[in-house]
C-alpha cells in the first residue's frame, strides 16, 4: 500500500497519541525508543498534552508514567478518521515515518555531494563556483 512516491509526513504529535492509545503506564524514554521521536520533542509535547488534558501522569516512586485520557482518546479517534480518509492504515504510520526519514536523509546526502569541497585557498574555491 505504501508507494515510495507518495510518502506523507505524519506529525510527531499524531504518532505519539496513536502510540499511547494502546499503551498504559509508559515512561518517556520508552516512548522515545519505540516511536523514534526526539526526546526533547516528546518532553515538550508531554507538557502541552498535560495542559490540554490529553494525557495524565501518575507517579510511581520516582517514575512518571504517562497514560492517555478520555479527551486524548477522542483526539486519537479524529486522527484515525483523518488517516482513514487519506487511505493510510494506522498500522503503517511507523513505516511512513521511517520512509520519510530515509528520503530526507537521501536528499541531504545528495545535496552535500553536489557541493564542491572547500580548498585551502579561498580564491580557488570561488573560481570553481564561477564555472
Amino acid at each position: 500500500m505504501i508507494n515510495d512516491n507518495d510518502i506523507i509526513f505524519i506529525p510527531d504529535f499524531m504518532i505519539l497519541l496513536l502510540y499511547l492509545k494502546d499503551k498504559t503506564n509508559m515512561l518517556l524514554g520508552d516512548i522515545q525508543k519505540e516511536t523514534d521521536i526526539a526526546y526533547s520533542h516528546l518532553y515538550k509535547m508531554k507538557r502541552v498534552f498535560i495542559d490540554k488534558e490529553y494525557i495524565s501522569i501518575t507517579i510511581d516512586e520516582k517514575k512518571h508514567l504517562i497514560n492517555i485520557t478520555k479527551k486524548g482518546l477522542r483526539v486519537v479517534d479524529v486522527i484515525e478518521l483523518l488517516l482513514k480518509n487519506i487511505e493510510i492504515d494506522v498500522k503503517d504510520v511507523s513505516k511512513y515515518r521511517r520512509l520519510h526519514k530515509e528520503r530526507e536523509q537521501d536528499i541531504t546526502t545528495t545535496e552535500t555531494k553536489s557541493i564542491p569541497p572547500m580548498k585551502k585557498n579561498n580564491e580557488d574555491y570561488l573560481l570553481s563556483l564561477e564555472d
